[in-house]
């Protein structure tokens, strides 16, 4: 039985809109390693729920974005409901109940999961993150009863 799953104490939501590349995330469907350029971009929708960009280039198919929302659950902001209106099944973006696990004091880098631990993102606010703190963030998912063996790492290419 696994263990309640972290969530951040408190998620300044003014300081963690905005772009974040994903760094690495649990697969999500059978073509996850050919993805590259993944991001997400939040901003706060007009009706309190947050509006969710993200987009990928995908081999052959070419940039796609896909369009969501966020409705925030909890008072620390760190527990989510996000839904997508038109994203195909096997897209890697995190849906349904999710948790903020950590963000660093600076909103540079950002842990999310579901509590059943099948989605893992990292998010950075650039496409590179120093090796060094991807172990330390690594440590955190396993101490959080998440398999890291078999990660998915997207290619950026600096568009």
């Amino acid at each position: 039985m696994l263990h309640e799953l972290w969530r951040a104490p408190y998620v300044d939501l003014d300081h963690y809109l905005g772009r974040w590349y994903e760094i690495f995330r649990k697969p999500s469907g059978p073509d996850d390693s050919r993805l590259r350029d993944v991001s997400v971009e939040y901003s706060q929708g007009s009706d309190g729920r947050l509006d969710l960009v993200s987009s990928l280039a995908q081999g052959p198919f070419g940039n796609q974005t896909f369009h969501g929302t966020a409705e925030i659950l909890d008072g620390a902001n760190s527990r989510w409901e996000i839904s997508y209106s038109n994203m195909p099944h096997g897209i890697p973006f995190l849906v349904g109940d999710v948790y903020i696990i950590k963000v660093d004091v600076d909103y540079r880098t950002a842990m999310m999961g579901d509590p059943k631990r099948r989605g893992l993102t990292l998010l950075h606010r650039t496409p590179v993150l120093d090796p060094a703190e991807i172990t330390q963030w690594l440590r955190i998912a396993v101490a959080q009863g998440f398999d890291t063996s078999d990660l998915v790492w997207p290619i950026h290419s600096g568009r």
